[in-house]
């Protein structure tokens, strides 16, 4: 089976974020998951999957997942409904290996040169959130954070990518503490609408239900402030 560039996009866009490749006997599977409440985004994913390999419909799957998480400090397990994908190929190997140059997730220069602006825009909704806040002087601000919890090598990788081919500068930081190797990736409200351009459209035309992370940070700054009057 032959893979277009466009089809290297779609598969890498799937599964550089919340996705998962691995390995079944000779077969790859990418595995997809999202929250219940994002069925329309995994349906959306489950499309994609299925214009690159064609034959039978994806089918998207309920679940459930168990997750630990901290309550009054102490950690404790949770379960919550989950939809979920995945598709088994024998001609994925490429796949794996890119991404998973030994054996664990790695962002790279070969796997980010493969992106279009619908995989960055997979990978944006998968990681990526805006925050808007007031600040110290009680105007509002926005803040882009692009959750990768990549290694520090990585995540300069990923600044340097985006500026040299984008012209989108990103700032690298540390989540907290309890993530002392891994780094996300900030960027205020004039180099996030330059982002937010790139995937914009791509976003509002496919996966209406995901517009909440491309909205334009300009009017919703502005009409936050207008309330306030």
């Amino acid at each position: 089976m032959k893979f277009t560039k466009k089809d290297k996009s779609i598969l890498i866009g799937l599964s550089i974020g919340d996705g998962y490749v691995g390995i079944d006997n000779n077969s790859t599977v990418i595995k997809i998951a999202h929250s219940a409440k994002q069925k329309d985004y995994c349906v959306f994913k489950a499309k994609l999957l299925h214009s690159v390999f064609g034959g039978n419909t994806i089918k998207v799957h309920d679940g459930l997942a168990t997750y630990s998480t901290f309550v009054n400090h102490s950690k404790i397990k949770k379960t919550a409904p989950i939809v979920w994908v995945q598709k088994k190929s024998i001609h994925c190997k490429w796949l794996r290996d890119l991404l998973y140059p030994e054996g664990k997730k790695r962002i790279t220069d070969a796997v980010l040169n493969e992106l279009d602006p619908l995989a960055i825009a997979i990978w944006w909704l998968d990681d990526g959130n805006i925050d808007i806040r007031k600040s110290g002087s009680g105007s509002w601000c926005a803040t882009l954070r692009w959750n990768t919890f990549c290694t520090k090598e990585e995540a300069l990788t990923i600044q340097r990518y985006f500026e040299t081919i984008w012209d989108v500068k990103w700032n690298i930081v540390m989540p907290d503490k309890r993530s002392p190797n891994k780094y996300n990736l900030h960027c205020g409200k004039l180099e996030g609408e330059k982002f937010l351009s790139i995937i914009r459209n791509i976003v509002i035309d496919k996966i209406p239900t995901m517009s909440y992370k491309v909205i334009d940070l300009e009017h919703e700054i502005r009409e936050r402030t207008n309330a306030m009057i």
